[in-house]
């Protein structure tokens, strides 16, 4: 069972995913169905096919059935380099929200390294910072593990994509429930003489269509007074006469944020009572709107600038205890 371009050869046989580059004539072998999910602290690995594997034009999938759900792993192969794996999930009972996904569990040994902006100081918790500053470090999520013939990667900012030593590798994600079906995102491998430059040909592949103009965006960032304990004092008339003096200037941003501190932070992003609630904002929206100016919101899930930790704990949700969260 194959499916072929003219770079990559694909043959799924025993479990196992054999790729081989037209190019060089190499060959790897890579494990199959390689996924692994853990709910509740239990780690869930689909072994057990449902149904024999099949192929449907550029694409390999096969069913697999674990304990309360569902898998279904698909591979397809693009007129290019690269391949793309989903992995689905379906759930036969209630569940709780799963720990992480990982999508892809792989050894090759290329000298894999994450690419993209990472933090040279790992640990700045005894650094002097204003309480309302984050913690001064990104965790390198969203960046492909790129080696000397291969990049992988899941196609999401923020995903996960680990190999600790060049050779492992783990493609993680911690999606939600979206009724029975679990939030799924496909992960990329390529395989090719300069993977670098192969990266890049895959995201023009993936970009959106360039706009026709520059979309330009003016955020109230920090002009609002901190207050104190995560809060900030924000208030409509103060918003409003902040748009007002643009549009008297005749300054027209394509998008008008509203930063951190819109938000009633005992809540789930509704609108604070000096905001006049969420009917203010859409009287802002409407404002906005007819000066040509579109209304958009800062969020953040991740850290207790967006929702009070107290207030998801008060409703039975766990608060995570890390950089994001403190």
């Amino acid at each position: 069972m194959k499916i072929v371009n003219c770079s990559l050869e694909i043959e799924l046989t025993n479990n196992i995913l054999k790729i081989t580059n037209l190019n060089s004539k190499e060959n790897i072998l890579l494990d199959w169905p390689a996924c692994v999910l853990s709910v509740n602290n239990q780690i869930i690995i689909p072994s057990e096919p449902c149904e024999d594997a099949k192929i449907e034009a550029q694409s390999i999938s096969q069913k697999f059935c674990a304990v309360d759900m569902d898998f279904e792993v698909i591979i397809t192969l693009s007129d290019s380099c690269w391949f793309n794996k989903k992995v689905k999930v379906t759930k036969n009972k209630s569940l709780r929200t799963i720990d992480y996904i990982d999508v892809d569990i792989q050894k090759v040994d290329d000298h894999l390294k994450r690419c993209g902006y990472i933090a040279s100081i790992k640990n700045k918790s005894n650094e002097a910072k204003a309480e309302e500053e984050g913690c001064g470090f990104i965790p390198g999520c969203g960046y492909p593990l790129i080696g000397e013939k291969y990049f992988v990667g899941l196609e999401h900012p923020a995903a996960f994509n680990i190999s600790e030593n060049g050779k492992d590798y783990y493609l993680r994600h911690y999606p939600q429930w979206n009724g029975n079906e679990l939030e799924s995102i496909s992960a990329v491998f390529a395989w090719s003489d300069d993977p670098t430059e192969s990266f890049r040909e895959y995201l023009d592949s993936v970009r959106l269509p360039a706009c026709e103009k520059p979309l330009i965006s003016f955020c109230t960032f920090w002009s609002d007074p901190y207050v104190g304990d995560y809060e900030y004092a924000v208030h409509y008339d103060n918003y409003l006469s902040f748009f007002s003096a643009f549009a008297k200037l005749g300054l027209k941003p394509s998008v008008f944020t509203l930063d951190a501190g819109w938000n009633n932070r005992q809540s789930i992003f509704s609108a604070k009572a000096d905001m006049k609630g969420d009917p203010g904002l859409k009287e802002l929206q409407r404002y906005m709107k007819s000066n040509d100016v579109d209304l958009s919101l800062w969020t953040s899930h991740n850290g207790p600038m967006g929702i009070a930790p107290e207030y998801l704990e008060s409703l039975g949700m766990e608060v995570g205890k890390g950089h994001g969260s403190t």
